[in-house]
């Protein structure tokens, strides 16, 4: 529990954290809190300039690129999941981790994995083609990539037309000494 306090955790009742900026489902509407993130979907971009790799003597064109910041790890989804129901936070690390492990198992059974709203997992592999059928064999092949299908559910809540999600601009400023600074 040291850890939550320390990152901005309060008490909303006697068994679960609540954080200030997010509303929970696992406390009554008296603790207000409901824990839909608030102020957490703001997406960064920057712009940039990319040339024709078809015809690189055209003047480039500058071209928007999303930001990621930061990445989310595993224990600070058990965090976030615990502090909106009953679960503990390490009950939710063994069902996280558990599924890390039986997605990697039923991709290598070559199985397409889905996981409900958010989409599905499934392997594809790259490789040159043979003359004949019968000549074909795994040695054409030359990589296995995994790819992700979003479902329709994924593909609103990140649609441009969502009105929950916002963008701001960061400015890259010229990088001096091996090191660059961004701007607002």
């Amino acid at each position: 529990m040291s850890t939550l306090r320390q990152k901005g955790a309060q008490r909303c009742n006697k068994s679960r954290p609540c954080f200030p900026d997010v509303i929970s489902l696992h406390c009554r509407p008296e603790d207000k809190s409901i824990h839909l993130i608030k102020n957490k979907k703001n997406m960064i971009y920057k712009v940039i300039k990319k040339k024709n790799p078809k015809n690189v003597e055209e003047p480039g064109k500058y071209y928007g690129c999303l930001v990621s910041p930061s990445l989310i790890s595993i224990d600070e989804i058990a965090t976030r999941i615990s502090a909106t129901c009953t679960v503990t936070r390490h009950d939710c690390l063994a069902v996280l981790s558990a599924l890390q492990e039986q997605i990697i198992f039923a991709l290598q059974e070559g199985k397409r994995v889905g996981l409900g709203d958010i989409g599905y997992f499934r392997t594809v592999i790259n490789g040159s083609g043979s003359d004949t059928e019968e000549a074909y064999n795994t040695s054409y092949f030359k990589s296995m990539k995994v790819r992700f299908i979003p479902n329709k559910e994924l593909k609103n809540a990140l649609s441009l037309n969502n009105e929950a999600i916002s963008f701001q601009r960061i400015k890259l400023v010229e990088k001096t000494a091996g090191t660059g600074t961004v701007q607002n």
